[in-house]
This record gives structure tokens, C-alpha cells and sequence, in this order.
């Protein structure tokens, strides 16, 4: 039990270090004390003997544990999962907790040589800003313009830093044109490959000047993807006909984007909708194979799960290919396209989701094939952006408003159960916010604490009295079950925000 104990505490301390970014000494103390907690917990699983493996999850805000199908947690390479759980609203994708209707591939893996978690200076941002060019076929650093620049279904660049990070993007403005420059490269040079146009609609102004719009996050609001698309739509990005892709001053993820298993081959489908959200960390700006474009083809629909060389999770097998990659360690990958050229570009072979001339019968000329998508061209730009562009913002920094606190509402439960009986089900109506249950039992060793969304079971844990688990919620009816084997007295105390 010692060593079990004195392991947790320096995997406990080690995360902390890990999160604590400069300013945020002061909440130090507060999961310090938490982490006596989580040493507690362990402790007792370890003399339990016979205790599941679980993940710890320690936010800047909350302490939790999530029991289930969960990977575990790579900082460096920027596969972070708080807030994120599998549900069936979200078949064979990522539901974000608190968000039920948005569903995502989960944390896309940096690629090698690249620690999300170290903070980008400025001088190596700017430095980044024409890496790309060797390899693009295109001139300078243009984006395309059409029309009045906001006319119909678009992609919007949006630059977002927290409260306590400062706010650099008079310093990168130009590099962030750049940047979509060279993501929109990726998008013509692989339409060319199959002898059509594309181009990526961006929002610009009627100038042909990019328009990047600027928003301050709270200070937990780069915390995690759903904190981030929540004040996001708190302060209007949430048109529906536009996707959002978001470039976070923070060092969380790599990427991260929305994304829906839907292969229809119809303009009706779901990724051909708006109100995607797609973000990249500053580890991850500017790099020579673009990663924007790389969360920009996952807003329109790429991989789907049933493309012919699919892994199942958003992405493809065959390289070398801009979305194909082993996302996880079951998946192996081919080298159907040997030149390391083409991992700048999109679908080795085109056939399992960009083609602009799929042959007849083929997989893409019955499903879902991005190069389909009302969010890109099919014909040249009516003009080009200046090599030096100008970027206008649509409105200056703005802060969302703090969400109101929850009222809170304690529920206590006490039962018993047998071997005629060997669960209870208490039902909760509850509102957005945290939930926290407590399970105190006599005479069994162990037994299980669950909370279940409509059958999903969403939080979980099991071990010997007392017990605790904690999760994101949103406005509904959830359940709270306690089951095991043999007969048990037992008392479960819920603490969720009041409907």
C-alpha cells in the first residue's frame, strides 16, 4: 500500500506542475489538497487488491475520476480527454460533456518532435510564417476572396487567448494570414491531383483582407475544447452558416475538431451544415504540413469511419496523406504513396474522401466526399488577398460574461441490497453544472457508484466504503445507481445544480 500511495502522489504533484502555468500559483493550494484526496482513494485500492485500472484527471478546476473507455492522457503529445466521454448520441465519436449534439473525433496526436505543452514565443511564431512556401505550388502568401467575403456558408478564423495570457495578435497578425494561406494550398494542390478547383471560403472583407475575429476567454476558458466552444457561442460565433476554425494561445491540445459520422452523399449532410469548431494550440501553428488544414477537412466531414481505408477513428490508413496517421495502437498503417511529398496533401489516391472526379461507382461517388462541401469553391477566386495583408478584426476583444452560479441541491438515498436485489436506481432532475455523489455501505467489500445519462453510463466507481465521483452535466433527467453482490446497508449523498 505504500508504494502504491507514495506513486499516486508523485503522479498527482507531477500533473500539477504540469498544469500550473505562470499566474496560476494560487490555485496550487486548492488541488494540493485535492490531491490528498485522490492519495487517499488509491491508497484504499491498493490494499483492495483487486481494484480496476482508472485514469487520474486533475484540471485547474476540479478533480475527477472517470472510469471507462477513455485512453489514457499524453500531455506532450496533446491527447487530453477531460470533458469528452463516448455516448450513443455520438456513435463511434466523442461526445462533448455539457454539449450532447456535439460530437467529435477527440485529440488529434502531435506529430513527432512537437511538445504541446511548450509555450511557442512570438519571435518563433513570426519565424514559422513562410514555412510552408517550399512546398506549395502557389505564389506568396495569399487567401482567396469571393464576393462580398460574408455571403453564404463560411469558414471563420477566429484568434482566442484567456484572461491571463496575454494577447499577442498585433504581433502574429500577419503570420496568421500566412497560415491560412498555406492551409488553403493544401486544399487546391490535392483538387489538382484529380484535375479539378477548390478552394476554402473564408470570411474576408470586401477589400479581399482576411477577417480575423478576436476573442478574450475567460481564464478556464482554454481549459478544455467544450469550455472553449461554450464562450465561443456566448458571444455569437455560433452562425449557422459558418465553421470556426480557432487558433487558441494555449498549450492543451494539438487539434481538436468537430466531426459527424454521416456518409450520405448528399449536400444535406450533417458536415455540410455550420457551426463546427475546430482548434489549434500555438504548438501547432504555422507548420511546414499544415495541422489547420488538417482540423479544417475534420469540420467538413473527413475521414468518415466507412471510408475504404479508414481507422475507425476520423482518419485513414494509407500514407503519405495530411489525414492519415496509426491514431491509435491497433491501427497499422500502408505506404500506398511512398513520397513524403504528399503529407502536405489530402487523400493518397482519392478514394476515401477528396476527390473532385470520382470514377462512377467508387466509394466517394456514392458517399460523403468532402470536395463536395458548400464551404469550398469548385472556380478561381474573383481576387486574391495582398502578399501583406492587412487583417481586420470584426470587433475588438471581448470577454463573455461569467455564467451564473448553479444553485446546488443536496439528495440523500439509503437502501439496502441482496442477492434478490442487487441494484437500486434513484432518479435525479438536474441542471447544467458538476454533480458530485458519496457512497457510504456496510458489510460489503466493495460495490459500485454510477450516474447514468439514459441508460449511458457516464460516471463510475467501484471499490470498498466510502466512495466519491464527480462529472459534468447538463439539464436533465440522470440516474444514480448503486449495485453489487451479497447484502449491503447503504447511504448515497448527490450534490447537482437545481434544475
Amino acid at each position: 500500500m505504500y508504494v502504491a500511495a507514495r506513486r499516486a502522489l508523485t503522479h498527482v504533484m507531477t500533473t500539477i506542475r504540469q498544469i500550473a502555468r505562470p499566474g496560476s500559483r494560487r490555485r496550487v493550494g486548492a488541488l494540493l489538497l485535492a490531491s490528498l484526496w485522490i492519495l487517499v482513494m488509491v491508497a484504499a485500492q491498493a490494499g483492495a487488491g483487486n481494484a480496476p485500472s482508472r485514469e487520474l484527471k486533475v484540471s485547474r478546476s476540479s478533480v475527477r475520476l472517470e472510469v471507462g473507455d477513455i485512453p489514457a492522457a499524453d500531455r506532450a503529445r496533446g491527447r487530453v480527454y477531460w470533458g469528452l466521454m463516448p455516448t450513443s448520441s455520438c456513435p463511434q465519436a466523442w461526445t462533448v460533456i455539457g454539449k450532447p449534439g456535439l460530437c467529435t473525433h477527440g485529440p488529434d496526436t502531435a506529430p513527432a518532435g512537437v511538445d504541446v505543452t511548450q509555450h511557442r514565443g512570438t519571435a518563433d511564431l513570426v519565424a514559422s510564417t513562410d514555412e510552408g512556401s517550399a512546398t506549395a505550388s502557389s505564389s506568396s502568401a495569399s487567401v482567396p476572396c469571393y464576393g462580398d467575403g460574408v455571403t453564404g456558408k463560411r469558414v471563420q478564423i477566429v484568434y482566442a487567448h484567456a484572461a491571463d495570457v496575454p494577447d499577442r495578435f498585433s504581433d502574429i497578425a500577419d503570420s496568421i494570414v500566412h497560415w491560412t494561406a498555406n492551409a488553403d494550398r493544401v486544399f487546391s494542390d490535392s483538387a489538382a491531383e484529380t484535375g479539378g478547383v477548390r478552394h476554402v471560403r473564408w470570411v474576408t472583407d470586401a477589400g479581399c483582407h482576411l477577417v480575423v475575429q478576436r476573442v478574450q476567454l475567460s481564464t478556464t476558458g482554454d481549459d478544455s475544447y467544450g469550455n472553449t466552444v461554450n464562450e465561443l457561442e456566448s458571444v455569437g460565433l455560433n452562425r449557422t452558416d459558418r465553421k470556426y476554425l480557432v487558433l487558441v494561445d494555449a498549450n492543451v491540445y494539438c487539434g481538436i475538431a468537430s466531426l459527424y459520422q454521416d456518409d450520405s452523399a448528399s449536400l444535406t449532410n450533417v458536415n455540410n451544415s455550420g457551426g463546427g469548431y475546430a482548434r489549434v494550440d500555438n504548438a501547432c501553428w504555422g507548420l511546414a504540413n499544415p495541422i489547420e488544414a488538417h482540423e479544417v477537412m475534420h469540420l467538413l466531414g473527413g475521414v468518415q469511419n466507412s471510408a475504404p481505408h479508414s481507422t475507425g477513428a476520423g482518419h485513414c490508413t494509407d500514407r503519405y496523406d495530411r489525414m492519415c496517421y496509426a491514431d491509435s495502437s491497433t491501427v497499422t498503417t500502408t505506404f500506398t504513396c511512398p513520397d513524403y511529398s504528399h503529407e502536405r496533401l489530402f487523400d493518397c489516391n482519392h478514394d476515401d474522401y477528396y476527390s473532385t472526379n470520382p470514377p462512377s461507382g467508387s466509394y466517394l461517388a456514392t458517399h460523403w466526399n468532402t470536395a463536395s462541401s458548400s464551404f469550398l469553391e469548385p472556380v478561381g477566386p474573383d481576387a486574391w488577398s495582398p502578399a501583406t495583408s492587412t487583417v481586420t478584426t470584426a470587433s475588438p476583444a471581448v470577454s463573455p460574461s461569467p455564467s451564473p452560479t448553479p444553485t446546488m441541491t443536496t439528495a440523500t438515498f439509503s437502501g439496502s441490497l441482496s442477492r434478490k436485489t442487487p441494484s437500486k436506481t434513484f432518479s435525479l432532475a438536474v441542471g447544467s453544472g458538476s454533480l458530485s455523489a458519496t457512497l457510504t455501505f456496510s458489510k460489503s467489500t466493495k460495490l459500485t457508484l454510477a450516474v447514468s445519462d439514459a441508460g449511458t453510463t457516464v460516471a463510475s466507481q467501484v471499490g470498498p466504503s466510502p466512495e466519491a465521483l464527480g462529472v459534468s452535466v447538463s439539464q436533465g433527467t440522470y440516474s444514480v445507481v448503486v449495485s453489487g453482490s451479497g447484502n449491503a446497508m447503504f447511504t448515497v449523498t448527490v450534490s447537482y445544480p437545481a434544475p
